[in-house]
């Protein structure tokens, strides 16, 4: 993975990942280009473009992903593959976000190994109709990683009360957002104490990160809303 080594402070030296298997890389952007390979399931790229044209695509409504128009990603993969991935189906791995400015370079165990934590950025983009701007889910997953990137996963939400998304993830849009305050390791438990700015408000809850059955799941709890 020596192409990962690389500063993070242009764009053709960002790293990605896509979040489903098969995900198809393209010949050139668009959707009715010639599929020349294929990714799968958190397969790190190199990130080389951003096209300029943009294109609707419904394969990761799965993911909890609203918005389905997005550009095209010119992408690099560790055997040199060259080519194109919907930007709806791809994630910017984000380090210095401020929603984990609190806990940047912090590492914490889990399953044998030291983790640290970053987000996931989509590329999708809002939509409009003709009354308001339909606003995408400004959410950014949690990507946990290895220093040497040998090991990344992201966290499989453990549906509750407070939440029933897919994965775990902060949110961040115009009316708010989430920071993670504090990291607390306990009992071979990860717990992340956060708090939520909305437009109605605000709330602090727990994030509590553990292995259940060769997954590693994580679960909200102590939520307090303030009004």
């Amino acid at each position: 993975m020596l192409f990962l080594l690389a500063h993070y402070s242009t764009l053709a030296q960002k790293v990605a990942v896509v979040l489903q298997d098969n995900t198809p890389i393209m010949s050139s952007a668009s959707k009715k280009s010639k599929e020349i390979s294929a990714l799968n399931r958190l397969r790190l790229v190199n990130i080389l473009e951003i096209s300029k044209n943009k294109e609707v695509l419904s394969s990761t409504k799965a993911l909890g992903i609203d918005c389905t128009e997005s550009p095209w990603i010119k992408i690099k993969t560790q055997d040199n593959v060259i080519g194109w991935v919907h930007g709806n189906a791809i994630f910017e791995i984000i380090f210095n976000h401020t929603a984990i400015k609190n806990i940047q370079n912090k590492n914490f165990a889990l399953d044998n190994q030291i983790w640290q934590i970053a987000l996931l950025r989509n590329f999708s983009i809002d939509q409009t109709d003709e009354d308001k701007v339909m606003e995408c889910s400004w959410s950014y997953p949690i990507l946990i990683y290895t220093k040497d990137f040998k090991s990344i996963n992201v966290i499989e939400q453990i549906k509750n009360n407070y939440s029933n998304n897919k994965l775990v993830s902060l949110n961040d849009d115009a009316g708010g957002g989430d920071e993670i305050k504090n990291l607390i390791i306990k009992n071979h438990t990860v717990r992340l104490n956060i708090f939520s700015a909305f437009q109605e408000g605000s709330a602090t809850y727990s994030l509590e990160i553990k292995k259940i059955k060769n997954k590693i799941v994580g679960a909200i709890f102590d939520y307090k809303r303030k009004d």
